[in-house]
């Protein structure tokens, strides 16, 4: 079970208050496929409201290659209106179109750089 949403702010001197912690609220699953379900559930907590939406709506993405996270594959599946929104990162091309397409979503463009 996901918890909800609530940002608590401490500030003190001591590093135990002074902290700041996250809970996430459990996102709305209704009317998602099993593979975008899963998606949604193993994204950032505080993005899955928001993932589940996306999905949902069948939004518009882009993909391209990605050098921002060194650690993440190079490929980024992103929300067409916003390229800094990340759906998935990949290894290639091929399998982020098949992902997109896997997660109900449409590819409106292939960029050959990061926008």
């Amino acid at each position: 079970m996901i918890a909800p949403t609530i940002q608590i702010m401490s500030y003190g001197t001591h590093p135990m208050k002074s902290r700041k912690t996250t809970v996430s609220e459990a996102p709305n699953l209704e009317g998602l496929t099993q593979k975008q379900q899963d998606h949604v559930l193993k994204v950032f907590p505080e993005t899955r409201a928001s993932m589940a939406d996306y999905l949902r709506q069948g939004a518009q993405v882009c993909i391209y290659p990605q050098n921002e996270v060194p650690e993440a594959p190079p490929v980024a599946i992103a929300l067409l209106q916003t390229p800094e929104y990340w759906f998935e990162c990949v290894d290639t091309v091929s399998a982020a179109v098949t992902l997109a397409a896997e997660l109900g979503l449409v590819v409106a463009s292939i960029l050959p750089r990061a926008p």
